[in-house]
């Protein structure tokens, strides 16, 4: 089964990845840019930020096409200035990418 992955760079993310490919799935990550978590592992990377603009959208229907599930866990916690706006622009706007 083909899936897609958003936060496979993370803890929760990069443990799902590995049971996704023990189960036999093509495994496709969206994630923000390369990270040790996926090194050798056998996944499709696509560097997509989740945000909520048409080009970014449209490269995301993209990379879901053909998939049977999304599995989202990405999230940021982000206490600096302007933090607030980045956590509400992944995790509010970049989530209504998937609909």
């Amino acid at each position: 089964m083909k899936v897609l992955l958003t936060g496979a760079t993370g803890f929760l993310g990069a443990n799902l990845a590995r049971a996704l490919l023990a189960r036999g799935d093509e495994v496709h990550c969206v994630i923000r840019k390369p990270n040790i978590c996926l090194e050798g592992l056998d996944v499709q990377t696509h560097t997509i930020p989740l945000v909520d603009h048409p080009m970014e959208v449209e490269k995301l229907a993209k990379a879901m096409d053909g998939c049977s599930i999304v599995y989202h866990l990405a999230g940021i916690f982000d206490p600096s200035p302007g933090g607030i706006d980045r956590m509400v622009q992944l995790h509010v706007y970049g989530t209504r990418c998937f609909a």
